[in-house]
């Protein structure tokens, strides 16, 4: 059994939102939550830049975007593994499960660095018998090689 991590395991939007608005702030960069969801959710972080900096009135070169992106992965990374949660009740049946010997697995378009954390500060990394992140794949979701190379691993 599969789980993805964002939005699965952890509410993480809420917090790439935060950290997004922050990362282009200065530069005249916003949308509403409501927009966000709309039209960001599943976007690469490089293309999620480029836009908002657009949006704000600038022209940004690809430069400017990367460094947007920079500028979220990095307020983002100071906060996740503090501000995000994997609730009680998730992690209770989680180790139900792998105690009844069910195989576990995470598949996620985040990076190792975002996803082992926040897994092992809840105790549960140990639970999953495999953990399948973007940096392992060279087409992240919603392509299937993520969930095609955890069927392999299996």
């Amino acid at each position: 059994m599969f789980f993805d991590f964002d939005g699965t395991l952890v509410d993480s939007e809420p917090l790439h939102y935060d950290c997004w608005m922050q990362a282009v702030r200065l530069q005249g960069g916003y949308v509403d939550w409501d927009d966000y969801v709309r039209r960001f959710v599943g976007v690469s972080d490089f293309d999620v830049g480029g836009i908002l900096l657009r949006e704000a009135g600038l022209s940004p070169t690809e430069s400017d975007a990367r460094e947007a992106c920079t500028r979220k992965k990095t307020l983002y990374q100071a906060r996740f593994v503090n501000e995000l949660e994997v609730g009680h009740d998730i992690c209770d049946w989680l180790i139900a499960a792998f105690r009844d010997g069910l195989t576990l697995g995470v598949v996620s378009s985040s990076l190792v660095p975002e996803v082992e954390p926040l897994l092992f500060r809840h105790n549960i990394r140990a639970v999953f018998d495999l953990l399948v992140c973007g940096d392992h794949v060279a087409k992240r979701k919603p392509d299937p090689e993520p969930y095609r190379l955890a069927l392999d691993l299996a």
